[in-house]
């Protein structure tokens, strides 16, 4: 069974055990389109990336000890708020973070690939503060990997060097 069978199961079960509120779908849906038009796709990620960073600082984490600790903490707040699953993956020299299930504005399959670059962007601002805020180092980026609807965010939290694998 590959990985992504694997993040699909996790996803449907969680979808299954949760319900999302359809309400915001258009307001959210003509809000990145009309951020995306307007700004362009660099202006528009980073303007989320803001987002996800204030957000980050607002929701603040207790301090922990363990990967694992941080993992189901994240996956306590995700919970909480319908926004999917996160796995961490610590390598020798990287930190890999997937998170599924995450909420995607859009009906059409190119509004459903913006929502899934915008969920990515919001997130990856999200993870920076907490993985700062948890002992990491501010200077070490964290990049997204895999931003495609349907399909696990993946984020790789590396220096320059050994990012690229």
């Amino acid at each position: 069974m590959s990985d992504l069978d694997a993040a699909r199961r996790r996803s449907l079960a969680y979808f299954d055990s949760t319900h999302c509120a359809s309400q915001w779908n258009d307001v959210l849906r003509f809000l990145l389109e009309e951020l995306y038009a307007s700004g362009g796709e660099q202006d528009a990620g980073a303007f989320l990336r803001h987002i996800g960073a204030r957000m980050a600082s607002e929701l603040t984490l207790p301090d922990q000890q363990t990967l694992e600790g941080l993992e189901r903490t994240l996956n306590e707040l995700w919970r909480e708020r319908d926004w999917g699953w996160v796995s961490l993956t610590d390598g020798e020299t990287r930190l890999t973070i997937e998170h599924g299930a995450y909420p995607v504005a859009g009906h059409s399959e190119a509004e459903r690939a913006r929502g899934a670059r915008a969920a990515s962007a919001l997130l990856a601002g999200a993870y920076g503060v907490w993985l700062e805020r948890q002992g990491g180092d501010s200077s070490v980026p964290l990049r997204v990997v895999t931003a495609e609807a349907g399909k696990p965010l993946e984020f790789i939290y590396a220096r320059e060097e050994v990012a690229g694998h």
